[in-house]
């Protein structure tokens, strides 16, 4: 999943419902 705001939005999101995320990015968290 992506480093931006919906990425990490979602991440945080499946992680409540109990899936295992990894977020992704080339550069800093936060995508933009």
């Amino acid at each position: 999943m992506g480093g931006g705001p919906g990425g990490y939005v979602a991440a945080i999101r499946a992680a409540q419902l109990g899936l295992t995320t990894a977020i992704i990015d080339q550069d800093k968290l936060g995508g933009i």
